[in-house]
């Protein structure tokens, strides 16, 4: 599921998916990178990642950075930083005009450690960002299943795939891990 909110670039021409213009890699602020190296780190010690840096790159673009003041991160007490859905054993809070509740959890290292597992590991899917080579090839075949392409209040937006794959691999790419 994507956050509106998280874009810090929109696409070219919306309700496409044209990507949006390429800009050369800014540098982080301090608190950016400071929130990309902490879910960075939570993937690493959790270990279930082959790319810790997308795992990351994904927290950052759903969050704002874990700074988005109307995120679902924020809404959730800062444990959900990837927009995950559905009661996950630990409860969830409501989602307007949805019936399923985004995820809340007992802490945002227990948030990474799920994102990881329903995500990443080929055990819960075999098509999993695991099974492949390049996080590139893994948000190609991952992204279609929360693909902001089958929101309609996303596409209203002009979220796309290609913005979301975009946004993601500028924001590995400018710390340094892609």
């Amino acid at each position: 599921n994507s956050n509106p909110g998280a874009m810090d670039t929109p696409p070219a021409i919306p309700n496409s998916d044209q990507p949006a213009p390429q800009t050369p890699p800014v540098q982080p602020s301090g608190d950016q990178a400071k929130a990309f190296q902490k879910i960075y780190n939570f993937a690493k010690e959790n270990g279930g990642a082959k790319f810790p840096g997308l795992v990351a790159g994904i927290a950052m673009h759903e969050s704002g950075h874990l700074n988005a003041p109307n995120s679902v991160f924020m809404q959730t007490g800062g444990t959900n930083a990837f927009g995950q859905t559905g009661d996950r054993g630990w409860g969830t809070i409501p989602r307007k005009g949805h019936s399923v509740g985004w995820t809340k959890y007992p802490d945002l290292q227990t948030g990474v450690s799920d994102h990881i597992t329903l995500w990443h590991d080929t055990k819960n899917h075999p098509d999993n960002y695991n099974a492949h080579a390049t996080p590139q090839a893994g948000l190609n075949a991952v992204l279609g299943s929360y693909s902001p392409n089958s929101d309609p209040s996303n596409k209203a937006l002009g979220y796309t795939e290609s913005g979301y794959q975009n946004n993601v691999l500028k924001i590995m790419g400018s710390n340094g891990v892609l």
